[in-house]
Formats: structure tokens, sequence, C-alpha cells
């Protein structure tokens, strides 16, 4: 969540409807297969998230709207409707957490990465019992991240701080870099 408060409700046809609470700084994945509603409570304010889906691919892979909203399948160990499902909970397996939500990222605790470089923190998150990872990584004021490409897909988004990121499309010379500036 970028800005504002609010709550959540996710539900499946196999348990309970389950809300939970959020602010600017929360993270979270809704279950796969689960249907979910958001309310915004910041009253006269304008909630602003960032929602990531991998339903391009899946409407490529099916081309079939039908079948992708209408599976009556609940994946049950993935969400089954149990209570604290969305609490702060968590796994931690090294810089891995699982997890199902995260309070605020902006000040949550890193784990010291120095073979990433820079000598700053990371963390690394498994939500929702999914797939897809994602991870923090905080650096310390005028230092250098170790260079690194994030394949097709990625999404790098600036939380907090300020900087900039090189970017450069595979097989290009390094000239062919384009600057993006971050800032939160």
């Amino acid at each position: 969540m970028l800005r504002g408060r609010g709550a959540t409700a996710v539900w499946n046809d196999s348990g309970a409807r389950r809300f939970f609470e959020w602010q600017a700084g929360s993270l979270f994945a809704v279950p796969l297969t689960a249907w979910h509603q958001h309310f915004n409570g910041a009253g006269s304010e304008a909630v602003r998230y960032l929602g990531v889906t991998n339903a391009p691919q899946v409407f490529n892979l099916y081309y079939d709207p039908e079948f992708v909203f209408r599976i009556a399948r609940d994946f049950l160990d993935r969400f089954d409707g149990r209570e604290g499902y969305f609490s702060s909970k968590r796994t931690a397996l090294g810089y891995l957490w699982v997890t199902n939500f995260v309070a605020n990222v902006r000040t949550m605790p890193l784990r010291e990465a120095r073979e990433r470089g820079a000598g700053g923190g990371h963390v690394r998150f498994k939500l929702a019992g999914g797939a897809l990872e994602s991870h923090i990584s905080e650096f310390p004021v005028g230092t250098y991240k170790k260079a690194h490409r994030h394949g097709p897909g990625a999404h790098v988004i600036v939380v907090s701080g300020s900087g900039y990121s090189l970017m450069w499309p595979e097989g290009q010379p390094s000239g062919a870099m384009t600057g993006r500036k971050g800032a939160c």
C-alpha cells in the first residue's frame, strides 16, 4: 500500500470471510482463487496501492475468461479461512520471510547483507503460499548497490529515500543504459 489506510475482505467458497486492516507501507497477497474487496478507511483521502498480477499470462495461456473467472476450486493449502491468516506472524528462513502480511515494509527490520553490496540490509518474501517471491533491499547513503539484472516482468519500486537505477536492454552495450530516478 503506497498511501492511505483501510481494510480488505478475503474469502473463498470453503472458508469464512476474513478482514484485515492495512496502512501505507503494508504488504500482503490475496491467495490463489480467493475473492477480495478493498475498503478505503481514510475518509476523504484517496488510497493508492500497487497490485501485481500474473493475469495477462494466465489469459494468454488459456484464452478462456469463463474458465479463469469461474473455476470452482479452492486451494485450501493456501487459504482455508482460518482466523489470523492475515496477521504479522512469519517464519524466517534465513533472508526469506514466509508470511501473509507485513504491517509496514518501511519500518521493518532487515538483515545485514554485505554480500549484496554497499553493506545494506535485505529480506525476501514468500506471500500467501504463492510461487512468486519479492524482496526489499536498503542501501546506506551515498553507496553503490552491486550490479545485477532482473528478468522480464520485474517491478522495481522505491518505497523511501531517493536515488537512481541504471537499466539497459539485454545484449546491448552499457552505452544503451537509461537512468531511472526514484523517490518516495
